[in-house]
């Protein structure tokens, strides 16, 4: 079970250096490798973690489970299935409320050049 997720996390080579040698990466090795998204340093571990949290607690709760439904979708669907998968989950997305409210806070941060 571990292969499987570390072989699609970072790759086939690095997957097979990982779990033929045993060994131990630094944080910022693993986030180099794609095994972690973000690393912080420990003393700002609690707010960065803090901030994490708030930015995905934010979202709307339908737009990110349509995005989770769609991401671990794809890993069943060839490259031009999951092209339609996309298209439809986008265009799904745009009927919604929360996508035309977003769009709306997006255009108004934007600066006139």
């Amino acid at each position: 079970m571990v292969m499987t997720m570390l072989r699609r996390s970072v790759g086939e080579k690095q997957a097979f250096d990982l779990v033929s040698t045993g060994r131990v990466l630094t944080a910022e090795e693993a986030r180099d490798i794609g095994l972690v998204s973000r690393v912080f340093a420990a003393a700002e571990f609690d707010q960065g973690a803090q901030n994490v949290l708030e930015e995905l607690a934010a979202a709307p709760a339908s737009a990110m489970a349509s995005t989770k439904t769609l991401f671990y979708k794809l890993d069943t669907l060839g490259f031009l299935d999951g092209i339609s998968a996309g298209i439809i989950a986008n265009a799904d997305a745009r009927a919604t409320e929360e996508f035309r409210e977003g769009v709306k806070r997006f255009t108004s941060r934007r600066k006139p050049s």
